[in-house]
C-alpha cells in the first residue's frame, strides 16, 4: 500500500515538468512570430520605397541631380514616411541602382549608392539604369529568448516606360522628283508585282507622309477584336488599304483618304497580309491598339509583305541617269519589315530586298570596219544589289519631365551589301532559301557583219554594315552607316570580256562607256531608291521613333 501512495507523487513531479515544457514552447512561439512579423514588416517597407526610389529613373527624373543622388534621397524621404528609422544604429539600408533584363527579368547591379562604412556614392548616374534595389535591415528583440535576432529584406523594382521603333527609311526624305518611281514600284509591289502606275501625285504621297494612323482604329475598321485575331488574321491587302481610307477619312483627313483609295483601286485582289508579321502583338491587345504609325511607311510595309514570293518589275522606272535612256528594276521582297512597341530589349527591322536594275544606254560603242562601213553595238548595264535586312534594338528609356523630352537609345545594326555588275535570273531572286549566284552582265549580244558580239562585263564592290548606337528625341530619327554609296570602286574594278572574232572591239573602249554611267548610278539611282520609304538600304539606315509613353510605370520585379 505505501508503494502505491509514493507514485501519486511522480505524477505530480511530471505535470510539473510538462507545464514547463510548455510555457518554454509558448515563449519561443512568441519570439518566433515576432521575428516573422517584423521579416513581413520589413518586406513591404522594402517593396514600398523600392516602388518611390525607382521614380527617380522614371516621371520623377531630375537632371539637376545625379541618378545616386536622387534615388537615395527619394528613398530616405520613402523610409521615414513609412516609419523606418534606417539612420539608427542596428538599422541597415542600401541603395544599389542596375538594369532589369525587361524578358527575363533579371538584376544586373550597376551601383551601389550607398555602400557600407563609406559615404553616399552621390556622383555616380549611370544612364542605363532601369531599376533600383532596396536592401533593409533591423534588429528584433526577443522578450523570452536570450539575445536578439534581426530580419533583412530586399526588393527591385523597375520603371514600365514603353516606346515604339521602326527601321527602314524615313518617310520625311521624299521629294517631288521622287514620286514618280514610288508612285510605280509602290503600285506594282500592291499588284502582285505586275507593272503599273497609280498616278498619285508627289502631293499626294507628301500627305501620306505627314500622316499618322492609328493601329486600334483601323483594328476596329477590320473587325479585328483580339491580339490572336491582330496576330493571325490574313486580310486582303486591297482591304487593308480602303479600311485606313475609311479610318483617315473619319478622323478629317480626306486628302490622306483618297490616295489610299487610289491605291486601293490598283492593288491585286488575290494578295492578303497579315497585321502579325510586322506589327508587335507580344505585349498584348491594348498595346498593339495603342500604336501609331506613319501612313506611308505603313503602305510600303504591308505592300511589302503582301508582295513576298512575287517578282516585282518596273519596265521603265521614273529615274534619271545621265547616259542611260531606260531602267527596268526587278525585284524581290525576301522578308518584310517589322515595326516594334514595347518595353526596352525588343527589336524592329528593315526589309530585306533583292533588287536588279537593267540601264540601257543611250549610246552604244560604234565599231568601224575598213571600207565595210560602221555599225553601232547597244550597251546594257546590269547591276545587283542585296539590301541586307537590318535590326534596331531598343536599349534605353531616358525618361525626362515633360515627357516630350524623354529619348531612346536603339542600337543598330546593318550588314555589309554587296553591289555588283551582274544579273541574277528571275528564278533565284524570288528563292529566300538560297542566296542567288550573280552571272556576268552580257552588257551585248549582236551580228556584225555576221561576226557574233558579245561582251560580259563583271565586278564587284562591298558596302560596308553599321554597328552603332543613336539617340533620338520623340518623334525623332536617327541615321546610322554611310549617308550614301560612292561606285568609283566598282568602275576601278570592272572585268571585261569581249568575244568579237577579227572585228576592232576592245575592253578599254566598253570600260570607257561603262564607267561614266556605273560612277553616275551612285547618287541617281542607288541613293535615290534608298531615300523612298520602301525600306530598301543599301549603305545606312534610318530609325525613327513616334511614341514615347510617359515614364511613369513602375513595377516589383523581384
Amino acid at each position: 500500500m505505501r508503494r502505491r501512495h509514493d507514485e501519486r507523487g511522480a505524477v505530480v513531479i511530471i505535470t510539473a515538468f510538462s507545464m514547463l515544457m510548455v510555457l518554454a514552447a509558448v515563449a519561443m512561439s512568441v519570439d518566433i512570430g515576432q521575428q516573422v512579423w517584423r521579416g513581413r514588416q520589413m518586406q513591404a517597407v522594402a517593396d514600398m520605397v523600392a516602388l518611390d526610389a525607382v521614380r527617380a529613373l522614371g516621371d520623377q527624373r531630375d537632371p539637376a541631380q545625379t541618378r545616386c543622388q536622387q534615388a537615395l534621397t527619394i528613398a530616405q524621404q520613402s523610409a521615414t514616411r513609412n516609419n523606418f528609422p534606417y539612420s539608427t544604429s542596428g538599422y541597415t539600408f542600401d541603395v544599389q541602382l542596375g538594369t532589369v533584363d525587361p524578358i527575363t527579368k533579371a538584376w544586373v547591379a550597376l551601383v551601389d549608392c550607398t555602400p557600407p562604412n563609406l559615404p553616399p556614392n552621390l556622383a555616380s548616374n549611370p544612364s542605363t539604369a532601369n531599376g533600383v534595389m532596396i536592401t533593409a535591415g533591423r534588429p528584433v528583440g526577443f522578450k523570452f529568448i536570450p539575445g536578439t535576432g534581426g530580419v533583412v529584406a530586399d526588393a527591385i523594382a523597375s520603371t514600365g516606360s514603353k516606346a515604339d521603333l521602326y527601321m527602314g527609311t524615313w518617310a520625311g526624305r521624299l521629294t517631288s522628283a521622287d514620286a514618280p518611281a514610288l508612285d510605280q514600284i509602290l503600285c506594282s509591289l500592291g499588284n502582285a508585282g505586275t507593272p503599273c502606275s497609280a498616278g498619285v501625285t508627289a502631293a499626294g504621297y507628301n500627305g501620306l507622309a505627314n500622316a499618322t494612323i492609328n493601329m486600334g482604329d483601323l483594328f476596329t475598321q477590320l473587325n479585328l477584336g483580339t491580339v490572336d485575331q491582330v496576330a493571325n488574321t490574313q486580310v486582303s491587302y486591297q482591304g487593308l488599304l480602303t479600311a485606313m481610307a475609311t479610318v483617315m477619312n473619319n478622323k478629317g483627313d480626306t486628302a490622306s483618304a483618297t490616295v489610299l483609295n487610289t491605291l486601293a483601286s490598283d492593288a491585286n485582289t488575290t494578295q492578303t497580309v497579315k497585321l502579325g508579321d510586322f506589327i508587335p502583338t507580344s505585349e498584348g491587345y491594348g498595346s498593339a491598339a495603342s500604336l501609331n504609325q506613319n501612313v506611308l511607311e505603313f503602305v510600303s510595309a504591308s505592300a511589302e509583305v503582301a508582295n513576298q514570293t512575287h517578282l516585282l518589275q518596273v519596265n521603265t522606272l521614273a529615274v534619271s541617269v545621265p547616259g542611260v535612256a531606260s531602267i527596268t528594276m526587278k525585284a524581290s521582297v525576301i522578308e518584310g519589315p517589322g515595326f516594334y512597341y514595347g518595353a526596352v530589349g525588343g527589336s524592329a527591322s528593315s526589309a530585306q530586298v533583292r533588287t536588279e536594275f537593267d540601264l540601257q544606254l543611250t549610246n552604244g560603242i560604234s565599231v568601224c570596219l575598213p571600207l565595210l562601213g560602221c555599225a553601232t553595238v547597244p550597251l546594257t548595264l546590269k547591276m545587283y544589289a542585296a539590301a541586307a535586312q537590318g535590326t534596331g534594338t531598343l536599349t534605353a528609356i531616358n525618361c525626362a519631365q515633360p515627357n516630350s523630352n524623354s529619348t531612346i537609345t536603339v542600337h543598330g545594326v546593318t550588314n555589309a551589301v554587296t553591289l555588283s555588275v551582274g544579273e541574277v535570273s528571275a528564278s533565284a531572286l524570288t528563292n529566300s532559301a538560297v542566296d542567288p549566284s550573280v552571272l556576268p552582265d552580257k552588257v551585248t549580244q549582236a551580228t556584225i557583219l555576221g561576226i557574233p558580239v558579245t561582251i560580259t562585263a563583271s565586278g564587284q564592290m562591298t558596302i560596308p554594315g553599321a554597328d552603332q548606337s543613336v539617340t533620338m528625341n520623340l518623334g525623332g530619327h536617327a541615321s546610322i552607316g554611310a549617308s550614301g554609296i560612292t561606285t568609283d570602286s566598282l568602275a576601278n574594278g570592272l572585268s571585261i570580256n569581249v568575244s568579237a572574232g577579227a572585228l576592232p572591239i576592245t575592253s578599254a573602249s566598253v570600260l570607257a562607256a561603262l564607267t561614266p554611267v556605273i560612277q553616275a548610278a551612285d547618287t541617281t539611282l542607288f541613293n535615290a531608291i534608298s531615300t523612298m520609304p520602301l525600306g530598301i538600304q543599301y549603305a545606312g539606315a534610318d530609325i525613327w521613333n513616334t511614341k514615347i509613353d510617359p515614364c511613369n510605370g513602375r513595377t516589383l520585379v523581384g
